[in-house]
């Protein structure tokens, strides 16, 4: 099946039969990668749901946010599709919206009723409030790279810095801003922000390639961002190499998952007092770069060398996971070129990054 969007050709095909036919991309749209030299690999079993790939014409995706179960947005830093682009049907089809700014984060507010988009250029935050019908620029004097951002109520919203050691803070809906500055020493890079109810929020990352088991970093606020504490965590499984976070799945105030760098995945059920981390993760992942938790179901991202991405899902709390999905990169592959996942309510998983990733793993969490 094909869509086409005004303005811009954002097509879909279907991978349909889940784990039967994930040896690379499907359909005619789905990209010009060709098949891999060892004819693709297989996941475990039939998980009973469909994928599919989006023609983003290799653009890289950098944020796929959904507001309810059918309306959401999407922002594309370069090619073909470069700009921010809204939905209507699930992500079916995307409609683009014309700003001066190369987006890297976008949300909307709790009522729906605003929305914001930033990144890179003269003018880096823009603001709507009409449902991302119409954007306005903001104006915007803190200099860094604005980017991933969580509204945490109608007003008080948590922006991140793409490349910077910072996080900017609203209490009015955008329009004006405040800095909290980290330093690279503990925060490298800002760039994956996410927040649970008016008060709570989590900012992920840390130094990469120290090889010494150090670099997991979980900064958090319970006071709607306004003061942070930082925790950081020991990579003893796997590697041993360590290296910075790239997932976080917020189950409730007590209950997290993080991913990140060498396999490393941890889970803690009591406000971060203290964590589990897991073990027995395939020797053929290299990298996991992005985590969605719903209920008993853990779906996790990760990179296969030399030319594939895997979805590696538990459907028992995490007691055991298994490789269900795996998947050629459309173009180029890249060691961390899965961006982010985004869950939407009714159990769809997106998955999006470098050069022509966006897929939708449709019931990946609920089946």
């Amino acid at each position: 099946m094909r869509f086409l969007v005004p303005a811009v050709a954002l097509a879909v095909a279907c991978g349909c039969g889940g784990s039967h036919d994930n040896g690379g991309p499907g359909g005619p749209d789905a990209g010009s990668g060709g098949p891999r030299p060892d004819g693709g690999g297989q996941g475990s079993g039939d998980p009973g749901w469909t994928v599919d790939e989006f023609d983003v014409a290799f653009s890289t995706i950098e944020a796929v946010r959904f507001s309810d179960a059918q309306h959401g947005f999407l922002t594309a830093s370069d090619g073909g599709a470069r700009g921010l682009h809204v939905t209507s049907d699930g992500g079916a089809t995307w409609q683009s919206r014309e700003l001066d700014v190369i987006p890297y984060g976008v949300g909307a507010s709790p009522s729906q009723t605003a929305v914001l988009a930033a990144g890179s250029g003269t003018r880096p935050v823009w603001t709507s409030t009409d449902r991302g019908a119409s954007f306005a620029p903001v104006t915007w004097t803190l200099g860094g790279w604005p980017a991933d951002l969580r509204f945490l109520d109608d007003q008080t919203v948590v922006m991140g810095d793409e490349v910077g050691d910072r996080v900017f803070r609203s209490a009015d809906g955008g329009l004006t801003w405040t800095v909290h500055l980290f330093t690279r020493e503990v925060l490298p890079g800002t760039h994956h922000v996410e927040s649970l109810g008016a008060s709570n929020a989590w900012i992920i990352g840390g130094p990469a390639f120290r090889g010494d088991g150090t670099g997991a970093t979980i900064a958090y606020s319970s006071d709607a961002a306004q003061t942070w504490t930082i925790t950081n965590l020991t990579d003893n499984a796997h590697l041993f190499k360590g290296g910075g976070l790239r997932g976080i799945a917020v189950v409730s105030t007590s209950e997290l998952w993080v991913a990140g760098d060498n396999r490393q995945l941890f889970h803690t059920t009591d406000g971060m007092q203290t964590w589990t981390q897991f073990k027995g993760a395939p020797a053929e992942i290299l990298h996991f770069l992005g985590i969605a938790v719903r209920g008993n179901v853990i779906a996790i991202v990760g990179s296969a060398p030399p030319f594939d991405y895997v979805l590696y899902r538990s459907t028992d709390g995490g007691a055991t996971f298994q490789i269900v999905d795996r998947r050629a990169a459309p173009d180029l592959w890249d060691a961390g070129g899965i961006h982010g996942v985004t869950a939407t309510s009714n159990g769809d998983l997106f998955a999006y990054g470098y050069d022509g990733v966006l897929w939708r793993y449709v019931g990946a969490l609920t089946r």
